[in-house]
């Protein structure tokens, strides 16, 4: 009945509706008979100062509207789970819409009620109230149309009051219908959360999560892409202490690691770093702090990239409270929102008040610098942010705040700051304030939330149609539309705020005539600098200027950098007379990838070709920097005048690195032969001179007609050779040019007048412009609780077109000496050519505390049995040992080596681990191993023989293991994808006939599971 019992009880939970006044309850409901039933009209007369209720927002979410996070308050009874703990708060033109400056606003609010639900949507579940969803802090939305809505479980109010996905929830809010759903559960034991980030160019969110201090990131269809710990790889990055997870159940990780706020912004997750509070100023040696980590081109972490961004400034001079909230403007600016806390490490969370407050930075060259000043609320000095705080499309600050307004209207909600900020004169008279539960004399301090504003929409300027190509490793060329969506015409676009060592060429555009409203005009630019090769994002600053260069707008923007590929650097077209159609289409590919190609694919884009092969093997691989020539037929006979190709380069293991697009001129008139020429090679010069590069080339025609060749330098025409026609006709040509340093594309066009042109191409570089060819060592593992990165410069294998290896310039990140916690720890080697080129690898140093020899796997034991178990730890600094089966301590080892014998085991499936003590008092877990017990001879043939589990054969998503089994037994196979605790869950039931017996088992998606059988 216990099952049955809990099932009721929740059923009675949901029958259970008290009136909900959080978060603006607008309108009050009724129990009949089990059902809701929604009042005349869906209002009702209310006794507070928003006397008419709150006016409905619209839902889905519109550009410029709020969402607000709070706690649903109190009854007599203890936590009110029928109060609201979200919001949508339209705040949209406050000057227009609120009654003015420094009076309460009535703002329209949506909580997904029911008197607002058509019939036939209704569901009591969907409503945004702690029934629902628990208490929640974190929210975000996304930039799907309509945007969804994101909430994190939390403990900050200091009630431990959680929805049906526990501690470790984020719950998504369906964008059309206000839905409520459970997007993921984090495993977490009680501190909940911290916040959340959304990243739009890649379509992915960020949560922070309280118990283990790491950053989780997820794709938006609620699947885990991996984690990143600040405390070991973000702080060992800048050679700073690594403080690694406590592992403490069911508490808070330690100050220095515990991550709250985090967003997006120009290709990197800043995230805040809560190092101290009101009442821990003592425990930390740091202040609160913001840092940031890279992403690559598909949103993963970039850990060597990670680094300090801002120490804030204490507010008093013992301690500061942690930022909970960050936020960028669509300018640029950097808004930070603290919340107070009386104690946040032992035990629960303490909800404070006041001594808190809204910070704003701006980017000055690399650095941050403080920006506006904002003060928020009344009391005492003016700094009694609740944690949120947000820009809107006018820029202007939307906070979060206890005692917003005191006096005759006493209001904790929201406050809506002017965008160049405010006084403590002026924190009243120059805001608008909004009361979120409507009554004007309540206290709800501490109940206060974050705040997320819609403002994808708000841009001035959009860019779109965007198409960016490698021309060198270290330049792209960029062509993309911009629209003017500002209130004027624009005369001037402007790149500031570029990154360290890159430019644009050109870094001013004149708009002839100017810009109007409303329209859009295509630019092309040039991305230099030294090393573009080096990044996956290039963000950017496009500004918008007037007539007389007044910047009236301005849109922050990143672009993914496409490797550079390959070039087909001399090609020629031959039909064949005999097939209509076919072509013979030789070429010479230059790999530019940076990595050895082992195959290249073919795959036609106008889908009316094929190529015979489509799938080329290069053995050898064909190294980065090199080119090799191939002759492939092109069936085309409905294609028209050419056929377009993607060409993906593989490597070894047939993993696609890069591809490019080439199209093919086709067409061939009949009963003609068309001209032949034998294109010159890649051509490289290392170093420039002052006199011209000659390039030579063969033409011929079977048919003796005169031919006319063009010879163009960057599709520019620079020279024409006339040949005479012959029996057959045949030159050499000899081509000369100043070239100067750089890259050139030439171009060869030879026509007959009979057939079109034939087209081959050749690359000219002048200078060095390829990276050293380089190779690092394989990760390396260390057995302990702290390492120290070695130097692996020596380890590299490095070689270079131009440079002599032992000119080429290596350096490492971090570099050697460098101090690293339990974990993987990568480090980055860079080699430079002469020219400034420059190529990376990676090293990982893994830090492993503890490992047990894996060897006593492989072995067969017979019960009774003496198991040898034997670690791997750093001697100096392990204490002790524990060792378990399962999760039952067998022996303890105190003595180096730290080796333990588990004496008389009887037979069964046992799974081992071992945990070193550090003489820190650090702990730390091994990896699990499996060891089998088979019965003695003697137990075969008596009353029960114990089964035995055999490991199982992974193939695709299916797991199959097979167990022997005993004549007339049943065999309850079970399974667990946690032993911390385990959730036995039945998979199959078997009837023992004597012989051995197989189970399989389907595994999709799970990184690991157990398996046990019971007897009866």
């Amino acid at each position: 009945m216990r099952n049955l019992s809990f099932h009721l009880l929740r059923f009675r939970l949901h029958l259970t509706l008290a009136n909900a006044r959080r978060c603006a309850a607008t309108s009050h409901w009724r129990v009949v008979a089990g059902l809701f039933v929604t009042l005349i009209a869906g209002r009702e007369s209310r006794a507070d100062n928003c006397t008419n209720g709150f006016a409905r927002a619209p839902f889905p979410l519109e550009c410029g509207m709020a969402v607000v996070t709070c706690y649903s308050g109190n009854t007599t009874n203890g936590v009110n789970t029928n109060g609201y703990v979200m919001g949508v708060v339209d705040l949209r033109d406050p000057a227009a819409n609120s009654p003015g400056l420094g009076t309460n606003w009535c703002a329209p609010m949506f909580h997904n009620e029911l008197a607002w639900q058509a019939p036939g949507f209704v569901s009591p579940t969907n409503i945004w109230s702690a029934a629902n969803l628990g208490q929640v802090f974190g929210v975000k939305v996304d930039d799907a149309n309509p945007p969804n809505i994101y909430v994190a479980a939390t403990k900050v109010y200091g009630v431990s009051q959680l929805g049906f996905g526990g501690p470790g929830a984020v719950y998504k809010i369906n964008g059309a219908n206000g839905s409520v759903s459970l997007f993921v559960a984090l495993t977490n034991n009680g501190p909940a959360l911290g916040n959340l980030g959304y990243d739009s160019a890649n379509k992915q969110i960020f949560v922070s999560n309280f118990e283990d201090g790491l950053i989780y990131r997820y794709s938006l269809a609620g699947v885990l892409q991996n984690t990143f710990d600040h405390g070991v790889n973000g702080r060992t990055n800048q050679a700073l202490v690594a403080i690694p997870d406590d592992g403490a159940f069911g508490l808070p990780t330690p100050f220095g690691r515990r991550v709250f706020g985090l967003n997006v912004y120009n290709g990197r997750l800043y995230y805040s770093v809560w190092s101290e509070d009101g009442a821990s100023p003592a425990i930390n040696t740091t202040t609160n702090e913001i840092w940031s980590v890279a992403l690559n081109g598909t949103g993963d972490f970039v850990p060597a990239t990670a680094k300090l961004e801002i120490s804030l400034p204490q507010y008093a001079p013992q301690y500061s409270n942690p930022v909970a909230d960050i936020n960028f403007s669509n300018a640029g600016r950097m808004i930070l929102a603290e919340r107070t806390f009386s104690g946040g490490y032992f035990g629960a969370f303490n909800a404070g008040a006041h001594y808190s407050r809204i910070l704003e930075y701006q980017l000055s060259g690399p650095a941050w610098v403080p920006g506006n000043t904002f003060f928020i609320g009344e009391w005492i000095l003016k700094n009694n942010s609740s944690g949120g705080a947000d820009y809107n499309c006018d820029g202007q600050v939307i906070g979060t705040g206890d005692g917003v307004k005191l006096g005759n209207e006493i209001s904790y909600g929201i406050a809506i700051l002017p965008a160049s900020g405010n006084t403590q004169l002026s924190v009243v008279t120059n805001s608008y304030i909004v009361d979120l539960n409507g009554v004007f004399g309540t206290q709800d301090k501490t109940q206060i939330g974050d705040v997320v504003v819609v403002k994808n929409c708000c841009q001035c300027l959009t860019i779109t149609d965007e198409i960016i190509n490698c021309v060198t490793n270290n330049q792209y060329s960029y062509t993309f539309t911009v629209t003017n969506l500002s209130s004027g015409p624009i005369s001037w676009l402007a790149f500031p705020d570029l990154p360290t060592n890159v430019t644009v060429s050109p870094n001013l555009i004149p708009l002839s005539p100017p810009l109007p409203t409303g329209a859009g005009t295509t630019v092309t630019v040039t991305f230099g600098g030294a090393p573009l090769s080096l990044l996956t994002n290039l963000c950017f600053r496009l500004s918008g200027h007037t007539a007389d260069f007044a910047e009236c707008c301005a849109v922050t923007h990143c672009v993914s950098l496409p490797k550079c590929c390959a070039s087909i650097v001399k090609e020629q077209v031959v039909c064949d007379p005999a097939n209509p159609g076919v072509l013979n289409w030789s070429f010479s590919l230059l790999n530019q990838s940076g990595i050895p190609v082992s195959y290249v694919f073919l795959a036609s884009l106008t889908n009316c070709a094929t190529a015979t092969p489509d799938i080329i093997h290069l053995q050898p691989p064909l190294p980065s920097g090199q080119a090799t020539n191939f002759t492939v037929a092109i069936n085309a006979s409905n294609c028209g005048t050419n056929t377009c190709f993607l060409i993906a380069l593989h490597d070894s293991n047939v993993v696609q690195c890069c591809s490019f697009q080439h199209c093919v001129p086709l067409n061939c008139k009949p009963n003609n032969n068309p001209p032949k020429v034998d294109c010159p090679g890649l051509i490289t010069q290392c170093k420039t001179n002052s006199g011209p590069v000659n390039l030579t080339a063969f033409v011929f025609d079977a048919d003796g007609d005169p031919l006319q060749v063009t010879w163009k330098v960057n599709s520019v025409a620079v020279h024409v050779d006339n040949v005479p026609g012959g029996s057959p006709t045949a030159a050499n040509l000899t081509f000369s040019y100043p070239f100067t340093f750089g890259s050139y594309t030439v171009t060869i066009c030879v026509t007959d007048g009979n057939s079109p042109p034939l087209i081959c191409t050749t690359i000219v570089q002048i200078g060095d412009h390829t990276p050293p060819n380089i190779q690092c060592p394989t990760n390396i593992v260390i057995y302990g609780f702290q390492a120290t990165i070695p130097s692996l410069v020596g380890s590299v294998v490095a070689t270079d077109n131009c440079t002599p290896t032992n000119q080429l310039k290596f350096t490492q990140s971090p570099p050697a000496g460098t101090p690293v916690g339990p974990g993987t720890n990568c480090v980055t080697v860079t080699v430079t050519d002469a020219a400034g080129n420059a190529a990376t690898c990676k090293t990982c140093i893994i830090v492993l505390p503890i490992g047990l020899v894996p060897d006593i796997s492989l072995k067969n034991f017979t019960a009774p049995a003496d198991l040898p178990l034997t670690v791997v730890v750093d001697q100096k600094l392990t204490s002790l040992v524990n060792y378990y089966a399962s999760a039952t301590l067998i022996g303890t080892a105190r003595i180096a080596p730290f080796n333990f014998t588990w004496l008389a085991v009887p037979a069964g499936s046992y799974v081992l681990t071992a945990e070193a003590v550090g003489v820190n008092g650090a702990r730390a877990l091994s990896d699990p191993l499996f060891v089998v017990v088979s019965p003695s001879p003697s137990a075969v043939g008596g009353v029960t023989v114990r089964p035995n589990l055999f490991k199982p054969l992974v193939v695709g998503d299916t797991a199959s293991f097979s167990l022997n089994t005993a004549s007339g037994e049943t065999c309850y196979i079970e399974y667990t994808d946690s032993l911390e605790p385990p959730n036995w869950q039945l998979l199959k039931t078997l009837v023992g006939d004597g012989n051995e017996r197989t189970v399989s088992d389907t595994v999709t998606n799970r990184p690991q599971r157990f398996y046990r059988v019971r007897i009866q």
